[in-house]
């Protein structure tokens, strides 16, 4: 988890928390289910059930907590917090994952016993565990969706029944892991198969409001949320009736391995109900929208307009020149070159369309996001658009440019999908001690007195290109020198249009 707030990429993310975080987590679960059926007779179905209740609560919960730290830390710092939490939450319980019975040397290893995956009640049990599973989620997955469709039902608002389905689990498998300890499994299976149908087809199918969707909810997480603390009663059977049927030695860890083989790969299809509300959050903002393509490809209206589109991306300090030179740089486009260019400063931005942002980590992703996607707006209207930000993060530049190389979708003449568009990162790049000599709006002064917070260079990190496609010293040149060097730049990649004087020649 620590590792993952490290990552760049999409692979990296999948390496650590995909590959590392589930390996971690199979070697921490695994011994406490081993030694749960070793410590617990008696009550053993309810034990299962505590443990299994732990993850409809975290559904319920973590989602939330999540989001906040995420809004106000940002992706890195939240993430090692969490990671921390987790880590001192969890290390000391370590001591308390034991066998009952200290190990002795001469303790007989029963052999591995598979044969009772043949037997018909085993058979049985998992064609319905397999059905149950791929029942179960699909409510989950459409429950926000119909809110929002249905009621007009706010984000959040419509996440609540998921989180209300997690609760109601919660509960659900407490009870029955203690029913199962008292009545026959085939009972359990009847009680939770049938409140889970009468639920689904009778509350939500006569469902007409917002509350009545809300007891569905509530419902659905106490009869179906609570389907693996039927699990116990499972393993009991098949471990009685496998020695008695002739298949040896069965062992009841092993039953619960293979019983939660079609949960599994329900969960990672359907996501879930634990994952589907922190999800249903974020992706309810795209439901009920359609993308709608133009008649013209970009191919089309570059040849009408004579102009390609593309982002010029300037980054650097706070007063290291780049406002002044993408000022410079947008008048030489219109006045010299004659193409369309605008200019995305990034004090102005904050006057209307980022004003709700502040400086935080948080903020700072946020504002480089969205003035990613407007800069890439411009640019697929065949406009040169400047952008100058501080842009202090090389993940957000890098986000930014992947924007631009993602393709979109093409015209109505059925092009298909057309390439990405042009993204051009020039680093205005002075020494911090020039950029606070400079300092004309008096900012560098006034986080020197603690003033401001979090400010690029002294408080806060800059983290300079890499590879830029245009490195330009400002200490040591001019304005109009560094304006000539990123247009011919341009000019040698073919990204602008011969000047009006080359083209009065050839014609």
């Amino acid at each position: 988890m620590a590792m993952s707030s490290f990552c760049n990429s999409v692979s990296q993310l999948i390496g650590t928390q995909g590959l590392l975080v589930g390996v971690g987590g199979c070697f921490a679960y695994c011994p406490t289910i081993l030694y749960i059926d070793e410590w617990f007779a008696r009550r053993k179905g309810m034990a299962y059930g505590i443990v299994w209740s732990a993850a409809g609560l975290g559904g319920a919960v973590l989602p939330l907590l999540l989001e906040t730290l995420l809004n106000r830390l940002g992706f890195q710092t939240a993430t090692r917090v969490w990671a921390g939490v987790l880590f001192a939450s969890s290390a000391p319980l370590a001591f308390f994952i034991k066998p009952r019975l200290p190990y002795s040397a001469k303790t007989r290893i029963k052999p591995l016993n598979m044969r009772y995956i043949t037997s018909r009640l085993f058979g049985l049990h998992q064609v319905a565990n397999a059905i149950q599973a791929t029942g179960y989620f699909l409510p989950d997955i459409y429950l926000s969706t119909y809110s929002r469709m249905v009621f007009s039902t706010s984000t959040s608002l419509s996440v609540l029944a998921l989180i209300l389905v997690n609760i109601a689990s919660s509960i659900g498998c407490v009870i029955m892991g203690s029913m199962t300890d008292k009545l026959h499994v085939t009972t359990c299976i009847i009680i939770s198969a049938a409140g889970a149908a009468t639920s689904v087809l009778l509350i939500w199918g006569l469902a007409t409001s917002l509350p009545v969707l809300c007891v569905f909810s509530v419902l659905y997480g106490l009869f179906a949320g609570c389907w693996t603390s039927v699990w116990p009663g499972i393993m009991k059977e098949i471990s009685q009736r496998g020695e008695s049927e002739g298949y040896s030695y069965v062992d009841p860890v092993m039953v619960y391995g293979y019983l939660g083989m079609p949960w599994q790969e329900q969960a990672i299809t359907g996501y879930g109900s634990r994952e589907v509300a922190g999800f249903a959050m974020i992706s309810e903002h795209w439901c009920n929208i359609t993308y709608h393509p133009p008649q013209l490809t970009r191919a089309q209206r570059t040849t009408l307009l004579s102009q390609r589109g593309l982002t010029i991306w300037l980054t650097g300090l706070s007063a290291s020149g780049k406002s002044t030179i993408a000022v410079e740089l947008e008048h030489h486009l219109l006045t010299t070159r004659r193409i369309s260019a605008y200019r995305l400063d990034g004090d102005n931005i904050r006057f209307g369309l980022n004003k709700d942002l502040g400086f935080s980590e948080a903020d700072r992703n946020e504002n480089i996001r969205r003035i990613a996607e407007v800069a890439k707006l411009f640019a697929d209207s065949n406009s040169v658009a400047i952008t100058s930000f501080i842009s202090p993060y090389r993940k957000d530049r890098e986000v930014a440019r992947k924007l631009h190389g993602l393709p979109t979708h093409g015209g109505g003449s059925g092009e298909g999908e057309e390439e990405g568009l042009p993204f051009v990162e020039v680093y205005i790049d002075v020494p911090v001690e020039v950029a606070e000599q400079r300092d004309p709006k008096g900012l560098y002064k006034k986080a020197r007195a603690g003033v401001i917070k979090e400010f690029t260079g002294i408080s806060a990190p800059y983290e300079a290109p890499e590879a830029p496609e245009v490195h330009i010293r400002a200490h040591e040149v001019g304005v109009k020198e560094a304006v000539k060097q990123i247009v011919e730049y341009l000019d040698s990649k073919g990204y602008l249009p011969p000047p009006p004087a080359v083209e009065e020649k050839k014609n």
